[in-house]
């Protein structure tokens, strides 16, 4: 019975270096989700950061880009204006004229 009792004793021990084993893996995993998790959640702050940041960019830059065509557009019917002004300024007179000839017509 001697022999048993060592093949006894040899598979508890087994047994126990298995349940070790076992446990130590488990803890491995545990801190190894712990650190993935750190991980994604810094990646995910890092996106969100440099999304942030583009996104500022890209609204900067389409409010300047649409202060330079506001200002273009303003320009030209600033011009647009002046000329209509100029033109009714110089024919104003012909125009009345056209006017009153028209007006003298119908009645």
């Amino acid at each position: 019975m001697g022999q048993m009792d060592n093949v006894v004793a040899r598979l508890s021990d087994i047994d126990a270096a298995a349940k070790k084993i076992m446990d130590q893996a488990a803890l491995k995993k545990k801190d190894m989700e712990a650190e993935n998790r750190q991980r994604q959640k810094a990646f995910d702050q890092e996106l969100e950061s440099k999304t942030k940041e583009t996104l500022e960019e890209l609204s900067q830059r389409l409010e300047e880009r649409s202060g330079r065509q506001l200002e273009k557009l303003k320009e030209e019917n600033g011009r647009s204006l002046e000329a209509l002004e100029k033109t009714f300024a110089g024919s104003r007179q012909m125009l009345a004229d056209e006017l009153f000839q028209k007006l003298i017509e119908v009645s």
